[in-house]
């Protein structure tokens, strides 16, 4: 019920499931293993090493998918904590499968670490100046290979 339940909760986990919210950035304080699902706010992850992220998808008005690059512009110049665009997109929040195959990488890393997709990277070069380019987690990579048209 307190900020010391959740670290005391935390920094004895093996593994750690959560939506976007202030609690998952609790885990990289102890490099715990994080699915980090439905963020929205791509350019401001968590920053530990071992979290993988699941951002949201959204449709526009068209029902058709929207690129990140939409949503990042619109975290930068209108929404910049909370998403207040319902009446533009639908959201898309993450399935079990993406959240299995997420699940498998964030453990995987703390067995066989490797660097983030040469995909992510790209991403993340393309915004030198916020937080993604400096934060050590990164987006699944089997989200970032089924979602191409995305990024």
């Amino acid at each position: 019920q307190s900020i010391y339940t959740d670290l005391e909760l935390i920094s004895k986990a093996n593994f750690v499931l959560c939506a976007a919210s202030g609690f998952s950035w609790y885990a990289s304080l102890y490099n715990v293993p994080t699915v980090y699902s439905n963020n929205w706010q791509i350019i401001h992850p968590p920053y530990g090493e071992f979290i993988i992220q699941l951002p949201l998808k959204f449709l526009n008005k068209n029902d058709q998918l929207v690129k990140f690059s939409e949503i990042i512009k619109h975290n930068i110049e209108i929404d910049n904590y909370n998403f207040n665009a319902f009446d533009k997109y639908k959201v898309i929040a993450s399935n079990g499968k993406d959240i299995l195959e997420a699940s498998k990488e964030a453990m995987n890393l703390t067995i066989n670490y490797e660097n983030a997709s040469i995909d992510y990277i790209n991403l993340k070069n393309k915004y030198k100046k916020y937080p993604i380019y400096f934060s050590e987690s990164r987006i699944s990579k089997n989200f970032m290979e089924k979602n191409k048209m995305l990024f």
